[in-house]
């Protein structure tokens, strides 16, 4: 990069003694060594805070003039970004977003066009978005798929999760929430949110039940299988918690489980029809818990009819006597011979 350095040019750009000293100096700092420049680049920045004329100035060429405000966009006063005129820089808006003042911020393409370019979040990134912009099934797909290509584990305070949750909220009525897959991601990134607040923890663990996923969801297999899946060691939980997977278990649906997935519904009708079989699993549970389950549990057996039961019990009549002790969990041999 050539920086024209001509002090008699920069005197007559320049508009007062002051703005000579920012021009020379905004040129020196990008144009030498960063080493050399490590602090004076934050001091003079800081302490001047030039504007966009200046800058503009100091870099008459709009290569130039891009390159430094990207390289040093986090050091700039707010009052650049306010200046510039921003339809002559498309590409450095985009690359620029996060700074850009609020009214430049209420474009729906700009920001789809910031999505799509961004590889990592943060929550500052999430924090633009606008309610509006939800009413279009365009931006909601996008806007979905993005949210699900970045991993949790790396933000503080499960902010990801609850922004998710927040859009699930919002949107709920939208087409991308009645495909199943689509609600198998959500379940999944909530299951196992914590929060400070209990009560905002609860209201997330309160939209990943069965019961509040759109009713074509609830009648797919595959979002039946998950749940089955997930509650494969705790079959009187699922009951208590998601009862409404029972409703419309057809005979198509029952041979389509695998083997754990039979054992689980089996588990289940044990709990439901079965009382003595029902204790077999609620071993480790209080006098009192066991009460409030029983009861639990009772309300649920009188919604499934009769026909239900028998066609339940029929198809899954092999595992009613599986014995989960001996079969589901296989305890190694103790080891006497350990080299540490």
């Amino acid at each position: 990069m050539k920086i024209n350095n001509n002090l008699k040019e920069v005197i007559k750009t320049a508009s007062n003694n002051t703005e000579i000293i920012q021009i020379l100096a905004l040129q020196d700092i990008f144009k030498s060594n960063r080493q050399r420049h490590k602090y004076l680049d934050t001091m003079f920045i800081g302490r001047y805070k030039p504007d966009f004329s200046t800058i503009q100035k100091a870099f008459p060429k709009k290569e130039d003039f891009e390159e430094f405000i990207l390289s040093y966009k986090r050091k700039l006063p707010k009052k650049v970004f306010n200046e510039m005129p921003w339809g002559k820089y498309r590409e450095l808006k985009i690359q620029c977003y996060r700074h850009l003042p609020r009214k430049q911020k209420k474009c729906m393409q700009t920001y789809l066009t910031y999505l799509k370019q961004k590889k990592r979040f943060f929550e500052e990134d999430f924090n633009h978005l606008r309610d509006e912009w939800l009413d279009d099934p365009t931006f909601n797909e996008l806007y979905f798929q993005k949210l699900f290509e970045i991993r949790p584990s790396i933000y503080k305070d499960n902010f990801l999760e609850k922004t998710t949750y927040k859009f699930f909220q919002r949107t709920k009525s939208d087409d991308i929430w009645k495909n199943a897959s689509n609600c198998i991601r959500y379940h999944k990134r909530i299951k196992d949110t914590w929060c400070q607040s209990w009560q905002e923890e609860e209201e997330m663990q309160e939209s990943i039940l069965f019961k509040n996923f759109d009713p074509k969801v609830q009648q797919d297999k595959k979002f039946k299988k998950y749940f089955l899946n997930s509650y494969k060691d705790i079959p009187y939980q699922l009951i208590l918690d998601q009862p409404e997977i029972f409703d419309s278990c057809d005979k198509e649906f029952l041979q389509s489980l695998s083997s754990t997935q039979q054992l689980t519904m089996a588990r289940c009708i044990s709990c439901l029809f079965h009382p003595k079989k029902r204790d077999n699993f609620l071993v480790d549970s209080d006098s009192d818990q066991k009460e409030m389950i029983k009861k639990e549990m009772e309300k649920v057996a009188v919604k499934i009819s009769p026909f239900e039961q028998a066609l339940l019990e029929k198809y899954l009549k092999g595992w009613q006597s599986y014995k989960p002790e001996k079969d589901d969990y296989v305890i190694p041999p103790p080891c006497d011979d350990i080299p540490f």
